[in-house]
């Protein structure tokens, strides 16, 4: 009896405007090779979340998804979005 579990990376959308990205994956438990479960997961992040991403996503620095973001984020990305909110506050 061999009960595995999955995670399987679903959806990745950035908004090209002020780089927010929102992602989503499934947690699958299997039996044997028969799926018992699947739980989908939702969450949006903001220029700067990386620590928040790779608690959410359950994933480390070397990750490629990580380093991916990563690379989206760069700092003046983060100042941009920060002064963005400032200007709305």
């Amino acid at each position: 009896m061999a009960i595995n579990k999955n995670i399987v990376f679903k959806q990745f959308n950035l908004d090209i405007e002020n780089k927010t990205i929102s992602l989503a994956f499934e947690t699958v438990i299997e039996e044997n090779g028969e799926e018992l479960a699947r739980k989908r997961h939702r969450c949006a992040f903001v220029p700067g979340d990386i620590e928040k991403v790779k608690q959410f996503m359950g994933l480390g620095d070397t990750n490629k998804h990580i380093k991916y973001i990563n690379s989206i984020w760069t700092q003046a990305v983060i100042d941009r979005y920060q002064a963005k909110l400032a200007e709305q506050e």
